[in-house]
């Protein structure tokens, strides 16, 4: 199915939770001192990698220098999301990276939540 689409129409893409109230976390390993926002930010590259790796597009890996240039792109739309619109955090960042390298990011708000419910230390979470 993917051979029928045009190749400058392939993307890739991962979406993950930005919140700049989120405290450090050990489940939540960070590459800068500013990513503890964007959650598991090292997982969702590395899951951009992996998948234009499999596709072959050895290219588009060279223009993405690591997480830490992920987050920087990342910080960026969601400053310019909040100039904007006003919205405060927390959002759902999705990020799309095309054949060519090019990479679309949008912003959306979302609701907010416990820290506890994001990093859980017990699979029990209905209890209290």
């Amino acid at each position: 199915m993917l051979d029928e689409i045009p190749i400058e129409d392939q993307y890739v893409f991962t979406s993950l939770r930005y919140d700049g109230s989120m405290k450090r976390n050990a489940q939540n390993p960070v590459c800068c001192p500013d990513s503890k926002a964007a959650y598991l930010i090292k997982y969702h590259y590395e899951r951009l990698v992996t998948a234009a790796d499999h596709l072959g597009w050895y290219d588009t890996n060279k223009r993405l220098k690591g997480p830490v240039d992920l987050f920087n792109r990342i910080q960026t739309a969601v400053t310019e999301h909040k100039k904007k619109t006003g919205n405060k955090c927390p959002f759902k960042v999705r990020v799309c990276l095309r054949h060519s390298g090019k990479m679309e990011i949008g912003v959306e708000p979302i609701m907010a939540m416990k820290q506890p419910l994001l990093f859980p230390t017990t699979l029990d979470l209905g209890k209290s």
